[in-house]
């Protein structure tokens, strides 16, 4: 199964509405969905993302958790590594654009922005070019890919219901315990602390 990260961005503590489409474009039979999120997660926050067919919930805490693109994304490349996540999508948002570069740059990987459609097994993005005069339609080669989607450019769909499984007070991942003293260990140099997932059996077909 493919593992598929996905940067979850939040306004006021709350999911913005364009996190469900990127959501619908990763969803797929055989695709593993993970949500990265930096900021605080709430019960509300977790439901919502499984209606949308997220697999598992990936809470970032770190020692310095206010905004800092660096350390972000840094931490979103710990993330990937210790969980094995070679493709990473996140929206073409002022953060999105600060944000998905860095992490390209530490990985050396491919990025293409303002998708409004990917293909992600074949590793093919379409985005604008031009200043909109055209489409394109880009081919991806790398270990990691890394798309950038364009906010509300594809509809969200419900696929599931809300049933998590996991918490701050323990998880049913038989990793966890290793992921944690793994990135517990890299906080000497990245900052990042914590890694608290959710999982979320989702039923497809």
């Amino acid at each position: 199964m493919k593992k598929i990260g996905l940067l979850i961005e939040l306004k006021d503590g709350s999911l913005k509405p364009a996190n469900m489409g990127m959501i619908t474009a990763a969803v797929k039979e055989e695709h593993e969905i993970f949500a990265i999120l930096m900021e605080a997660v709430t019960s509300d926050i977790q439901q919502q993302l499984a209606r949308y067919g997220v697999d598992h919930i990936v809470k970032v805490v770190m020692t310095r958790p206010d905004w800092n693109p660096a350390r972000w994304a840094q931490a979103v490349v710990t993330v990937l590594e210790t969980l094995d996540i070679h493709i990473l999508m996140g929206m073409t948002s002022a953060q999105g654009k600060d944000l998905l570069p860095r992490i390209a740059a530490i990985l050396d990987a491919p990025l293409v922005m303002d998708c409004v459609h990917v293909d992600i097994d074949r590793q093919m993005a379409k985005t604008s070019q031009y200043s909109g005069k055209t489409m394109a339609t880009f081919s991806l080669v790398g270990e990691t890919i890394l798309y950038g989607m364009r906010p509300n450019a594809i509809a969200a769909v419900v696929i599931g219901g809300t049933s998590l499984s996991g918490g701050t007070g323990g998880c049913r991942c038989l990793c966890l315990w290793g992921i944690i003293v793994f990135v517990v260990l890299f906080s000497l140099v990245s900052h990042c602390l914590l890694l608290d997932i959710w999982h979320h059996n989702r039923r497809r077909g």
